[in-house]
C-alpha cells in the first residue's frame, strides 16, 4: 500500500507525500556522491556503505583526521563560539571522529579494532547529525552552511569509500 500511494502522489505531483520527499532526497544524494567521487578520483571498487567507490581507505583515512581538526576548529573560525549546542557539537563530533579513526581497521588507524564497516556507518551518522543541527540549531546563516556543508561532505565520504579497493595514493 505504500509504494501505491507514493506512486500516486508522485503521478498527482504530490511533493508533501513523505515517499515522494524521500526519493528526491535519495536521487539528489546519489547525484552528488557520483560528483563528489568523479571530483576525489578513481573508479570502480564496492562500498562498505553504499553503491559508489572511488575513495581509498588510505585517502579516507587522511581525509578523517582532517575533518576532525576541521571540525574541532569551526566555531571558532566561524565566528559562533559560545553558542552554546551549536558550538559544541562539531567539536565533539571532530573529537569523535579522530578518536574512532585511531581504532578502525584501516591503514591509518593505529589500534584496528573497529571494523571499516561500522567506523562509515558512524561517518554517515555523524555528518547527517551536521546537517541537521545546520538547518535546526545554527546561529546563523553563515555558520548553518558550514555545518551543512561538512557534514554533507561527512556523510558523501562515508558513501564513497571503497573497502578493499586498491590503496595506493
Amino acid at each position: 500500500l505504500g509504494d501505491a500511494s507514493k506512486h500516486v502522489a508522485q503521478q498527482r505531483g504530490d511533493e508533501s507525500h513523505p515517499g515522494v520527499a524521500w526519493a528526491r532526497a535519495r536521487a539528489a544524494l546519489g547525484a552528488w556522491t557520483t560528483l563528489l567521487a568523479g571530483r576525489i578520483g578513481g573508479s570502480g571498487g564496492t562500498l562498505g556503505g553504499g553503491t559508489l567507490g572511488s575513495v581509498s581507505t588510505r585517502r579516507h583515512g587522511a581525509l578523517d583526521y582532517g575533518l576532525g581538526i576541521l571540525l574541532m576548529a569551526l566555531p571558532y573560525l566561524g565566528g559562533f563560539a559560545n553558542r552554546g549546542f551549536a558550538e559544541w557539537l562539531p567539536v565533539l563530533i571532530g573529537l569523535g571522529l579522530i578518536t574512532y579513526s585511531l581504532f578502525t581497521d584501516y591503514e591509518r588507524g593505529m589500534m584496528r579494532v573497529i571494523p571499516l564497516s561500522l567506523h562509515l556507518q558512524a561517518d554517515l551518522a555523524a555528518g547527517l547529525l551536521l546537517v541537521v543541527t545546520g538547518i535546526l540549531a545554527a546561529p546563523g546563516f553563515g555558520s548553518a552552511l558550514m555545518l551543512i556543508v561538512l557534514g554533507a561532505v561527512l556523510a558523501g565520504l562515508s558513501q564513497v569509500t571503497a573497502a578493499g579497493a586498491d590503496d595506493a595514493v
